[in-house]
């Protein structure tokens, strides 16, 4: 039996399809796929935060905004 080369779960043949595939619940395709969308997630929160920043009145409500948001993501040291 073939073995996919990611999770090394058994290949099989997709329905209606000749060629091989790996089964659905590859988890190595899966954990790929929630990394991908903490990070696109993660990359939002910084852009909102970075875009509240930037239309702070002044230097020290943009500061607060963006230690506020850092300190929200587990940024800080505190």
């Amino acid at each position: 039996m073939l073995t996919c080369s990611e999770c090394f779960g058994p290949m099989r043949p997709a329905p209606g399809q000749i060629k091989l595939t790996c089964s659905v619940n590859c988890r190595v395709r899966r954990s790929r796929r929630i990394q991908k969308e903490r990070n696109e997630q993660f990359r939002d929160d910084v852009r909102d935060i970075l875009a509240r920043a930037a239309a702070a009145n002044d230097g020290w409500e943009a500061r607060d905004i963006a230690e506020d948001g850092l300190s929200r993501l587990g940024l800080t040291d505190d």
